[in-house]
């Protein structure tokens, strides 16, 4: 019988550890906008964060140009 209900107890917390794991796991769809050319990480990162809250930034290399960058925002679609 302990053997049953411990096996009973592993696979009711697999369940319920993938049950709360799973929203957080399925993210909403990332959307991006390239807010300028000419990017500096530190001005990148403030005016990315001023229009979209709980975003993230990124300097992009642009290919044509070398050493030409443009400032890039991440952030969830439904925000």
């Amino acid at each position: 019988m302990a053997k049953f209900s411990c096996s009973l107890f592993f696979i009711g917390f697999f369940l319920l550890s993938a049950a709360w794991i799973m929203p957080n796991g399925v993210s909403a769809t990332k959307c991006e906008t390239k807010l300028y050319d000419g990017c500096l990480p530190k001005d990148c990162t403030q005016k990315c964060s001023d229009k979209y809250p709980n975003s993230s930034s990124e300097c992009v290399a642009v290919p044509p140009i070398p050493f030409h960058y443009s400032c890039y925002c991440f952030y969830d679609c439904a925000a």
